[in-house]
């Protein structure tokens, strides 16, 4: 095993549901991961000098090497929920840019950073570029590796290399970026695994609880360890990091142990080439909140590769009759039912009823709803859940299964 230098942002993270609170970012999250798998694991970053001991404070439990180099502020993201996409305190427009990291080493992780930048030259690299808008080549900056790996995720690969289709995506990295390892990560479908030659698909792993945040370092992380610092094959070592993410998603702690204590089941997708799998998106919309709801949930389960069928974008408003049967008539049509049923809304309910009927899997979230009040939902096999994240990935699951 090698020494595994990693240079990533550490940031404090604010999440509202549910209420969390961690000084963590992508760096300090992988070294954290990694305590009990690597013991020589240096991380660089960025940390405001007055910031220094608080932060090195927060990481001494995992027992790395810290080497911070100076910033103007430490940056904060507030999240709503885990799936929400963070609010930047303060604006990353107003962020000064922080002098460049310049560092080497035999096997080094490199993920994008928010207040400034790194060059590294290593013999292995993995770099993960963390941006959702804007992301960079790994060599834009004058970077170099003899062996390099991406690891990033399907909207990002889309961005960097003008390519929606994965055959494309990877070819233009393999070739262009000279990459020996593209990990290109699919979120619930998994991920696929490519040394330029073969393409093995790396699934998900299917969890009673998630806690999204941070769940990408951590399969970096990981994935850096076994290919980068002990040398397994990119297929394996991209195996051991889906499952120690998805323990990662179970728990919400770190480290990973250095044995996992259960394997977690694999997502089981149904045949590749047919249509994609489509929800129904149950809830009551008759407030402000109520509809931003079910507008948040909408573009997350697209975002989540299903197709959504939504009463209120899908049907609209018009006489009972003509809307009810327009709905069940949607509803027919779809995989697994998602179930907003905080206040117990009526047409909700005959909604549920129905498709429990219909034999269509359904689950419901709820966050202030007694058991006592749940009965015919429990009773008949709903999924019902009181985490939103966990709900809507056990809904996402249950759809791609069928």
């Amino acid at each position: 095993m090698k020494p595994l230098v990693i240079v990533g942002g550490v940031y404090r993270e604010i999440c509202q549901f549910p209420e969390r609170r961690d000084i963590f970012g992508s760096g300090g999250r992988a070294a954290a991961a990694l305590a009990q798998l690597n013991r020589e694991v240096e991380l660089h970053c960025y940390i405001p000098p007055d910031r220094l001991a608080e932060v090195a404070v927060n990481f001494v439990p995992f027992g790395f090497r810290l080497v911070s180099h100076p910033c103007d502020r430490l940056i904060s993201f507030r999240y709503l929920h885990g799936l929400a996409s963070p609010t930047p305190q303060p604006a990353l427009n107003t962020v000064q840019s922080a002098k460049t990291i310049e560092l080497q080493g035999d096997v080094v992780l490199r993920y994008g950073m928010v207040e400034g930048d790194a060059i590294v030259r290593a013999q292995r690299a993995v770099y993960d570029p963390q941006n959702p808008l804007r992301p960079v080549t790994f060599t834009a900056n004058g970077s170099s590796a003899r062996e390099l790996a991406y690891v990033i995720n399907s909207s990002e690969a889309a961005l960097l290399t003008g390519f929606t289709d994965e055959s494309s995506q990877l070819s233009w990295l393999h070739t262009n970026e000279k990459a020996t390892v593209v990990v290109l990560k699919q979120g619930p479908h998994g991920a696929l695994a490519s040394d330029g030659t073969t393409v093995t698909r790396i699934p998900a792993f299917k969890t009673e609880e998630v806690w999204p945040i941070g769940s990408g370092d951590v399969f970096s992380a990981v994935f850096a360890h076994f290919w980068g610092a002990c040398g397994y094959a990119p297929e394996k070592a991209a195996e051991i990091a889906s499952q120690s993410t998805a323990y990662y998603c179970d728990n919400s702690v770190l480290p990973i142990p250095a044995s996992l204590p259960q394997a977690y089941p694999a997502l089981q997708l149904s045949a590749s080439g047919g249509p994609k799998r489509r929800l129904y998106l149950a809830g009551p919309f008759f407030t402000v909140s109520q509809h931003w709801l079910i507008d948040s949930l909408r573009e997350t389960f697209i975002k989540l590769g299903l197709e959504v069928f939504s009463p209120i974008h899908d049907v609209g408003n018009g006489s009972p009759s003509k809307v009810a049967k327009a709905d069940l008539a949607g509803l027919e049509k779809c995989d697994v039912v998602f179930a907003v049923c905080d206040g117990l809304d009526a047409g909700t309910l005959v909604e549920v009823g129905y498709a429990i009927a219909k034999g269509i899997p359904v689950v419901a979230f709820t966050q202030i709803e007694q058991s006592d009040d749940l009965t015919m939902l429990i009773g008949t096999g709903c999924n019902v859940q009181r985490d939103l994240v966990t709900a809507a990935y056990h809904a996402v699951w249950t759809a791609l299964e069928r």
